[in-house]
């Protein structure tokens, strides 16, 4: 009595348009780690199986990879990107990730310094600061140029590094230029969550009458300009609760100084 051959399982057909995790990978340029996960998270509908080892994903996962780029490169949490995504569909999140793009572009403008340009040769001279004090601020990201010409942030920051000299902050005491590292790590993190900050208001406005009284200029001025007073005075609340809390410390216990602003 012969063997029955056992029967193969039937194979469900490519559904039309469906992209293998390959052909997803070269259109997105997403890897396949990251097409798992954002799977498993939701961000990417589920891949229809057609197979124990074959896998489809719906075209729409393209312009969603797409979509989940534009968002983090806004330091847009996962989360969010995938919650903006559902409620609005690719579409409207393309449409806020606009709004977003233009607000961005308003506010470059703003924060723009109105003063004018400068040589390297002005900067030095009006500044009094030694070249390699200048090479060291380009080094720290601080100074912008084209060519021989600063921009008119750059001069205006040496300018001020040139006063503080002025006033006695020299190399004998101990002040070196890129002693502004300090300042610069410091804000940097002020400025990135100022941004998610702002980001995330304006991300959250569904209704575009919403998100255009947030773009709007003269209101994007007043706050630009306000929060620069602020920083200035929370700067010196803490500066004084320090100084405060030094005074009122102890000294006959080991001796431990402010320290460095981070």
């Amino acid at each position: 009595m012969g063997h029955r051959r056992r029967s193969s399982p039937a194979h469900t057909p490519r559904p039309a348009g469906y992209l293998t995790i390959g052909e997803l990978v070269e259109a997105s340029g997403a890897t396949k780690a990251t097409i798992h996960h954002y799977s498993t998270i939701g961000l990417l509908p589920t891949p229809v199986k057609t197979a124990h080892n074959m896998a489809y994903y719906h075209p729409e996962c393209v312009e969603r990879l797409e979509l989940v780029r534009a968002f983090r490169d806004r330091h847009v949490p996962l989360a969010t990107a995938r919650e903006i995504i559902d409620a609005h569909g690719i579409s409207g999140a393309r449409s806020i990730l606009s709004r977003t793009a233009q607000a961005s572009m308003m506010l470059s403008g703003l924060v723009a310094w109105p003063g004018s340009a400068a040589s390297r040769d002005q900067i030095l001279e009006s500044s009094g600061l030694a070249p390699e004090s200048l090479d060291d601020l380009e080094d720290l990201g601080l100074l912008r140029r084209d060519g021989d010409v600063y921009d008119s942030l750059s001069a205006e920051l040496v300018g001020a590094l040139g006063r503080l000299r002025r006033a006695g902050l020299t190399d004998e005491i101990g002040f070196s230029p890129g002693d502004v590292v300090l300042y610069r790590d410091a804000m940097a993190q002020v400025v990135q969550h100022e941004l998610e900050y702002f980001d995330s208001r304006l991300l959250g406005q569904s209704a575009p009458d919403e998100a255009s009284a947030l773009m709007d200029p003269v209101l994007m001025a007043a706050v630009l300009e306000h929060a620069e007073a602020l920083c200035v005075l929370v700067r010196r609340r803490l500066l004084l609760d320090a100084i405060e809390a030094a005074g009122n410390s102890d000294f006959s216990d080991e001796y431990r100084p402010i320290g460095r602003l981070s």
